[in-house]
């Protein structure tokens, strides 16, 4: 028995054809949209600025004429020998550290032993 149904083949051609179409609109939408927003974003806002006169007193002119005198002032509380004892206290808590915090810096990558130990050599020199 031999069926009348025939099956259509679509023509490859044309979908592939549709497709560029449509991915073209796409890459053509999005590049529009890209180019609007790179734009740089300028408004002049100077006419909505507040404008302010200057009033120019007339005990400032007399002051600002006059030379300024500088006084030399001499302390009357010493705190040297207190922050020398903290300072000697962190100085020795710093030498029992055997690590410190901060960052480690990658000076060598790779497998062999040798190459690690000689850069090792050149950085401690």
């Amino acid at each position: 028995m031999k069926s009348n149904i025939k099956y259509q083949v679509p023509n490859i051609k044309l979908k592939v054809a549709v497709w560029q179409l449509f991915f073209g609109f796409l890459l053509f939408v999005s590049g529009q949209s890209v180019a609007q927003k790179n734009k740089p974003y300028h408004e002049d806002l100077s006419k909505l600025r507040p404008k302010f006169e200057e009033q120019i007193d007339a005990k400032i002119e007399k002051d600002t004429s006059q030379e300024k005198k500088f006084m030399t002032v001499t302390p009357t509380k010493n705190v040297n020998s207190k922050v020398d004892a903290v300072l000697d206290s962190l100085d020795l808590f710093n030498l029992m550290r055997k690590y410190i915090d901060g960052y480690t810096i990658q000076i060598y990558s790779g497998q062999k032993r040798e190459d690690a130990m000689n850069t090792k050599k050149k950085m401690q020199e």
